[in-house]
């Protein structure tokens, strides 16, 4: 989902606290096994969660700042 290419990039990546593609989906199976209607897979997801319903504006503004650090 964030389009890495290289060694470097996946390191700065894992650096910022993205999980893996593997943790994502033991959380969303555990998830439905446990009849959750909202699946977080990672424990800041919440906060930005309850920020894009809060301030969806001042959301869209943090995301555009994440994205822009992401290697390209």
């Amino acid at each position: 989902m964030t389009e890495t290419d290289g060694e470097m990039a996946i390191e700065v990546v894992k650096a910022m606290g993205m999980i893996e593609p593997e943790e994502v989906a033991d959380c969303v199976a555990a998830g439905l096994a446990n009849d959750h209607f909202l699946i977080l897979p990672h424990p800041e997801v919440s906060t930005y969660e309850q920020r894009r319903t809060g301030d969806r504006d001042r959301w869209l503004s943090g995301m555009r700042k994440l994205q822009a650090t992401l290697p390209v």
